[in-house]
């Protein structure tokens, strides 16, 4: 029969080498321990302060972005109203057949032989004139207008749409700059 033995490993001194061996295990993964729980905390500190930067650079950029949103809209504002002073004098004539040769100081706006022609007056007097005289050309394919920015053509379609509906009510309606005008006539 056989009889096993285990027998441990001792230094010079008589100690045990596995629990010497232990022990400086222990102590090294302490060591490890520490040193990636400072690493962890330095990592984590440098994350929470880059996170605060880019909060604050956050708080800017909305803050100009604002700022721009809000010059953008005065801009906006005062080119509306700069298209209308340069428009003011003009008149768009639908329905009048050009030919290349017959236009000199008129702006066609098309293409097409028959598209609309902008006329540029000299003063407001003289467009308010004929348009007061535009009556005269009812039963021709010939109408006038005012030139109106694009947004004032978007308003003055809808309002044109009620002043239709207003007149199919039997009422009196018309329109007066950018504004709809409704009376009852009964």
């Amino acid at each position: 029969m056989w009889t096993i033995r285990f027998w441990v490993a001792r230094d010079w001194r008589g100690e045990d080498h596995s629990k010497k061996q232990r022990n400086n295990g222990r102590f090294h993964q302490k060591k490890i321990e520490s040193s990636l729980k400072k690493q962890n905390d330095d990592i984590s500190s440098d994350i929470e302060s880059e996170v605060g930067e880019l909060r604050h650079q956050l708080v800017d950029y909305k803050q100009k972005t604002e700022k721009l949103e809000s010059e953008n809209e005065e801009l906006k504002k005062r080119l509306e109203i700069v298209d209308r002073k340069t428009r003011k004098n003009n008149l768009v004539i639908y329905g009048l057949k050009t030919t290349e040769n017959a236009v000199s100081d008129v702006y066609k706006i098309g293409k097409t032989e028959s598209c609309p022609v902008l006329l540029e007056l000299l003063n407001r007097k003289l467009q308010q004139q004929i348009l007061q005289n535009s009556y005269k050309l009812k039963g021709s394919n010939i109408s006038l207008s005012p030139d109106y920015t694009p947004e004032e053509r978007r308003a003055r379609k809808i309002l044109v749409v009620r002043m239709r509906e207003a007149k199919e009510e039997g009422k009196s309606a018309y329109i007066r700059g950018n504004t709809l005008i409704v009376e009852n006539t009964t």
